[in-house]
């Protein structure tokens, strides 16, 4: 037998519930049918020109911060150096600046460099879960992939299902845009 008040289960030759006192129903008495799930749109994937905008945004956002780092190392962007131990300590220096701007902007609370949060973009995994430190790292490295195969790792957003580029798939992500971004994982109908 259901007790239809708490929920709890109880003996056939009971009349009234134990834990609560009110009176049992049978079990083949028909209950309240289960809310039907709630169906959403599908979500809605950043395409190839609005990450392209948001990745001149982010260098251009960048672009002080690189020129004040060159003049730390004696350099200038109208002066050609020479190519020396100290242009390629200036070298390693820009690209882990671009790393973790990268890296721990898209895997913070924001979920994506301030370009992508510009055009309402955020990046996810493959559930619409916010992604770890590891994963962004291996997606900021995986764009070098979708370089050196002369940029048709970045071309393949224009022709996968979920306007993936080369270094999305190899880390398992997804760029999900406008208000989609913001709905909960939960409600875009991702599994746990």
């Amino acid at each position: 037998m259901y007790c239809s008040r708490c929920g709890t289960w109880a003996p056939d030759d009971e009349t009234l519930c134990g834990l609560c006192g009110a009176a049992l129903q049978l079990e083949n008495t028909p209950r309240a049918a289960p809310p039907a799930p709630l169906e959403l749109p599908p979500p809605v994937y950043a395409g190839f020109w609005r990450r392209l905008w948001a990745a001149i945004l982010d260098i251009t956002l960048l672009m002080p911060f690189s020129s004040a780092i060159q003049v730390m190392f004696g350099r200038s962007w109208f002066e050609p150096g020479e190519i020396d131990s100290d242009y390629w300590k200036l070298q390693a220096v820009l690209a882990a600046l671009g790393w973790l701007y990268a890296a721990l902007m898209e895997s913070s609370h924001w979920q994506g460099t301030l370009g992508q949060q510009v055009l309402g973009i955020q990046v996810t995994d493959l559930n619409g879960r916010r992604i770890s430190f590891l994963r962004a790292t291996g997606r900021h490295f995986g764009q070098l992939v979708s370089f050196l195969l002369l940029g048709l790792g970045f071309l393949m957003i224009a022709f996968t299902v979920h306007k993936q580029a080369l270094h999305d798939k190899l880390a398992g992500c997804l760029l999900i845009r406008g208000e989609e971004a913001s709905r909960p994982a939960v409600a875009r109908g991702a599994t746990a």
